[in-house]
């Protein structure tokens, strides 16, 4: 996530405070898979259809079986 975010603010001048970082999953889609958006875009950020990648990343840290009870 962190080389993701530095290199968009060098190629794109965006830093990471402005950044929304998240992923989508099965049943949505194929794989999974992680997008970078300024926090302005809410395009694909729907709830239940996205997931903040510092969530999950906290989740698993918590718990490494979190998802696995989950669902």
């Amino acid at each position: 996530m962190e080389t993701g975010a530095r290199v968009i603010a060098s190629v794109y001048g965006v830093d990471a405070d402005n950044l929304r970082v998240f992923v989508h999953y099965q049943p949505q889609f194929y794989h999974f898979h992680v997008h970078f958006t300024r926090l302005e875009n809410d395009t694909g950020v729907q709830v239940e259809k996205a997931h903040l990648l510092m969530d999950v990343i906290q989740n698993l840290e918590t718990d490494g079986d979190y998802y696995k009870k989950r669902t």
